[in-house]
């Protein structure tokens, strides 16, 4: 389930999704914004080590907003 809205950037989150060959990964990080490609939209997250993350909604598992960095 996915909660993130595009309300929601600038805020923190935290994404579960599988990759391209099918195994799942995380993405957690800055939500930039999210943008239409091709029909699909994609989520767009940066990670603490300033690398940019697209993530298309179709393979989302869950995302949510999270609370700042411990």
């Amino acid at each position: 389930m996915n909660t993130i809205r595009p309300t929601d950037v600038g805020k923190r989150v935290s994404i579960q999704f599988f990759s391209d060959d099918g195994s799942r990964a995380e993405a957690v990080g800055t939500f930039e914004r999210a943008e239409m490609e091709g029909g699909d939209v994609t989520m767009y997250v940066r990670k603490r080590d300033d690398t940019l993350v697209a993530v298309p909604v179709r393979r989302i598992r869950f995302g949510k907003v999270v609370g700042p960095p411990r």
